[in-house]
């Protein structure tokens, strides 16, 4: 199981960009946090938001390490309402 932080508190549901003009573009940094005392792989990154991009991501995750995912939010048009389906991975055994 890998879980997802941003500022240390754990994303349960949603990311709020705030605020974010059209034409305009927004960066947020998440950790990612493997909780298995083995490796783990994430694969076949996926997003459910067509302004949402998956711009880094670990490939692979040693037992209990932290990495970090760097997301970019672009709309096309002003949206002021957060996320609620971002993006997902699939995590293997690694």
């Amino acid at each position: 199981m890998v879980k997802y932080y941003i500022n240390n508190q754990e994303i349960t549901d949603k990311i709020d960009f705030g605020i974010t003009e059209s034409g305009r573009s927004k960066k947020i940094m998440i950790e990612v946090k493997n909780t298995r005392i083995w490796p783990v792989e994430l694969t076949n990154p996926k997003v459910f938001d067509e302004d949402l991009k998956i711009l880094e991501y670990p490939k692979r995750l040693s037992a209990l390490e932290t990495g970090i995912i760097v997301l970019e939010f672009s709309p096309k048009e002003k949206r002021d309402e957060p996320l609620t389906k971002g993006f997902e991975f699939m995590v293997v055994n690694g």
